[in-house]
């Protein structure tokens, strides 16, 4: 690979003057200014990435490099419509709010500059944009305000990310990330996401589809989860190897933990039937609930019921109800977005997860014995 690099940056030295390797780059000379700044290091990042690379991955790294001596420069910077004038500059087509469809690459820039600046809060300004907090690091944060409408957020993330508005895909790929979702999102932590938190109180389509370990997965949405005309509906949760899955809202029928995996559910809330009923073939599955305050088990799709001796499961699952709801209350306030989106974000989601998880511990054990 750097080979390949040495010999892209000979080509570029003949039209650009002479140029270093990605980890001696020459950093321009800008006045102290966010907007002019990102500009010119956008145009030493682009002659270095040349046509070298494809996709976000790799343009995203250089990035970050790039601007990294601008840190504290760009974390003054807290309002979006400041990083839409670079977007806009650097677009081929001024009336597209960003080059997504066309050059990857200048995303990798984008989300490297949005992932280092001081923006927490947006609306309406990234919607073309190929990912919105695309690697965002831990400790970071990013609020979709309502009015947003943007393709893909929070993907490969590590920090945290709450959705207000409209969302193809949020969470894809996220790694150790908190994913609160009170607005509109299609599918919840797709393919590759592992370890988070995915917290639907909004409405979607999917949650927890084809992600792998260690998430912790919880709807707490009252309405329906909705369908699309046409499309396979699926069941809030079908719960992957080592996943925690929590349903205290509504969700089609088809939730659970299946038979033989190290994963765990509990339904505190309500299945629901639907025309396009979820077929599971040759599937079992099984959840914990609540019967008054007796625990059972059920099995899905026969809806064998077992009941759970004695009193610790019991107050182990009420104690885990508690939390859930607790948590949901730090998402609700419709009437004030202002003061909604400010205990949500203050909340400790982390120690949120780490009881959940504490508590399935106890639980299963309980269950053993």
């Amino acid at each position: 690979m750097r080979r390949r690099c040495a010999m892209v940056l000979a080509r570029l030295n003949s039209r650009y003057g002479e140029m270093k390797l990605a980890g001696t780059v020459k950093r321009p000379d800008v006045a102290e200014d966010v907007v002019t700044t990102l500009l010119s290091a956008y145009q030493v990042w682009r002659q270095v990435v040349g046509d070298s690379m494809s996709g976000v991955g790799r343009s995203y790294d250089l990035a970050v490099e790039v601007l990294r001596p601008h840190k504290g420069l760009l974390e003054s910077m807290e309002n979006p419509n400041m990083l839409k004038q670079v977007t806009n500059r650097i677009s081929d087509n001024p009336e597209v709010d960003s080059l997504y469809l066309t050059d990857s690459a200048a995303a990798g820039f984008l989300a490297a500059a949005l992932n280092l600046s001081g923006i927490e809060l947006f609306a309406g300004v990234f919607s073309g944009w190929w990912s919105v907090g695309y690697r965002l690091p831990r400790g970071k944060k990013l609020v979709a305000l309502p009015g947003s409408n943007i393709l893909a957020f929070g993907e490969e993330a590590e920090g945290e990310v709450y959705n207000l508005g409209r969302v193809a895909s949020l969470g894809e790929g996220a790694k150790g990330g908190f994913m609160i979702n009170k607005g509109d999102a299609t599918h919840i932590a797709g393919p590759g996401s592992r370890d988070c938190l995915l917290f639907n109180d909004g409405t979607t389509v999917e949650l927890g589809i084809g992600c792998l370990t260690g998430n912790v997965l919880i709807n707490s949405n009252s309405g329906n989860i909705k369908g699309q005309t046409g499309a396979f509906l699926h069941p809030m949760f079908y719960l992957p190897e080592g996943c925690t899955g929590i349903n205290s809202g509504r969700t089609p029928e088809g939730f659970g933990s299946r038979n033989g995996q190290e994963s765990f559910a509990v339904d505190f809330g309500r299945q629901y039937s639907s025309e396009r009923r979820y077929k599971l073939l040759n599937v079992h599955l099984s959840y914990l609930t609540l019967e008054g305050r007796v625990a059972v088990r059920l099995d899905y799709p026969s809806y064998a019921c077992e009941v759970l001796d004695g009193a610790e499961v019991p107050r182990l699952l009420s104690s885990l109800k508690a939390k859930v709801g607790k948590a949901t209350n730090a998402c609700r306030d419709d009437a004030n977005t202002e003061e909604m989106v400010k205990r949500m974000t203050s909340y400790n989601w982390t120690g949120f997860k780490s009881s959940v998880l504490h508590l399935r511990a106890m639980i299963e054990e309980a269950v053993k014995e």
